[in-house]
């Protein structure tokens, strides 16, 4: 099975950046793919913690001659929104499907292999759109021998997806109406997030992701036992917030081997308790924490 490609979105964070590419480095994808946002205007400590992620870039190549490696290096800040889309769109331009990390989202060996064997299980099968490396389940909660579950939520700690899938994103959500009268929608999520969005009120790019993938019905495959762990709560820049949740782990797993569900469909009880545990909360603590604490920021 052939490896695949990896995406790997950065800003201003030279010493996470890093660690991120440590962990690519022993994959050693066929083609990475590094796009980064330009410093924010008048900010000269952007303007030298990018140069210096340029420059870990630089020497990840010189280290990994036998990686192929694209750069998409945004000379003016495009903020969350625009940045992190465009990022992903030039991706599966060039791709039919991939690997996606942010520059705080360290995977342990076991992710890639993960994403890997699922992404080609899944290459034609139109109902998954997303495969996702992290989870905020109780460990106790696996009770047979799969390793992961069919979810509606797009967890982006460190996740894959296809082309066919992404080619629905809609960053303008123009379906926006016939969202907020989904059953599931009303059931799993709070609308403040997407009509903040909707009206350009909160620069974002995955609230829209969450809104493509509900308004095609699509499912993530997320594993029982995450393994992926945020770094971003320790960072200062960026967009993230520095108060760690209460139902944050740090505590990653790494897989034996992996046992597919026999039938495919939303597992209700786990998201339930998902939404119960995580995403009932406050519309700025469930995004910035959850599913969204993207890393572009335009101010």
């Amino acid at each position: 099975m052939l490896k695949v490609p990896v995406l790997l979105i950065a800003f201003n964070r030279p010493a996470t950046t890093q660690q991120v590419l440590n962990a690519i480095a022993l994959y050693q994808p066929t083609v990475l793919y590094v796009a980064t946002d330009g410093a924010r205007k008048n900010n000269e400590s952007d303007e030298v913690k990018c140069k210096v992620v340029h420059e870990l870039i630089d020497q990840w190549q010189i280290n990994n001659p036998s990686v192929s490696i694209k750069k998409l290096y945004q000379q003016n800040n495009l903020g969350c929104g625009v940045g992190v889309s465009t990022a992903i769109n030039w991706f599966f331009a060039n791709e039919e499907m991939g690997i996606i990390l942010e520059d705080d989202c360290l995977p342990n060996a076991s992710f890639f292999i993960f994403c890997q064997t699922l992404l080609y299980q899944y290459k034609d099968d139109n109902r998954i759109m997303h495969i996702g490396g992290s989870n905020f389940i109780e460990p106790k909660m696996k009770v047979n021998n799969e390793t992961y579950y069919f979810s509606i939520y797009p967890h982006i700690w460190g996740w894959a997806s296809w082309r066919r899938a992404w080619s629905k994103y809609d960053f303008e959500m123009k379906r926006f109406e016939e969202l907020v009268s989904l059953p599931e929608f009303r059931q799993y999520y709070n609308d403040e997030v997407f009509i903040n969005t909707k009206n350009k009120s909160l620069d974002t790019w995955d609230a829209q992701w969450v809104y493509t993938m509900l308004i095609n019905k699509g499912l993530s495959v997320l594993p029982y036992l995450s393994m992926v762990i945020n770094l971003g709560y320790n960072e200062n820049s960026g967009s993230h917030l520095s108060k760690v949740p209460k139902w944050y782990s740090e505590k990653v797993y790494e897989l034996d081997n992996i046992i597919s569900p026999e039938i495919i469909g939303q597992n209700s009880t786990l998201d339930k308790y998902v939404f119960n545990k995580v995403y009932k909360r406050g519309i700025t603590y469930r995004l910035k924490k959850i599913i969204g604490k993207s890393i572009f920021k335009d101010s």
